[in-house]
C-alpha cells in the first residue's frame, strides 16, 4: 500500500512539475479578436509577462496573449462577449491558464471580471 501511495504522490509530482497552471490578476485587456476561419479567440494583456511555465510551444516562451480554442461554441462566445465587454469597458480581469491551446498558446481555464 506505501509503494502505491509513495508512486501516484511520484506521478503527481512529475505532472506539476512538467505543467504548471498559472493565475494572472488585475490585468487590462489592450486586444482581443478572434481568426474567421476556425474557433479560436486571442487576448492580449498589459503588464509583464506570462507563459514561460506552461511549456506551450508558441515561439515565445513567455507571451502577454492568451487563447482559447472554443470560440465558436456556447461557452466560448459567452466567454468573448465577457472579455469584449471588460476591454470595452477598460475593467481589469483574472485568469487562470492551464495548458496550451491547439496553437501551442496559453489556453483560458478560467477568467473573473472585476
Amino acid at each position: 500500500m506505501l509503494k502505491k501511495i509513495a508512486l501516484v504522490f511520484s506521478l503527481f509530482l512529475f505532472t506539476s512539475l512538467s505543467h504548471a497552471d498559472e493565475n494572472i490578476s488585475s490585468r487590462k485587456i489592450v486586444d482581443i479578436g478572434c481568426h474567421a476561419y476556425n474557433g479560436i479567440c486571442y487576448v492580449q494583456l498589459d503588464g509583464p509577462a506570462f507563459g514561460s511555465t506552461l511549456n506551450c510551444s508558441s515561439p515565445a516562451s513567455s507571451t502577454n496573449q492568451f487563447r482559447f480554442d472554443n470560440a465558436d461554441s456556447v461557452n466560448g462566445k459567452r466567454a468573448f462577449a465577457a472579455l469584449y465587454a471588460a476591454f470595452l469597458t477598460k475593467k481589469e480581469i483574472d485568469v487562470y491558464l492551464s495548458g496550451c491551446t491547439s496553437q501551442g498558446a496559453p489556453k483560458l481555464g478560467y477568467y473573473h471580471i472585476h
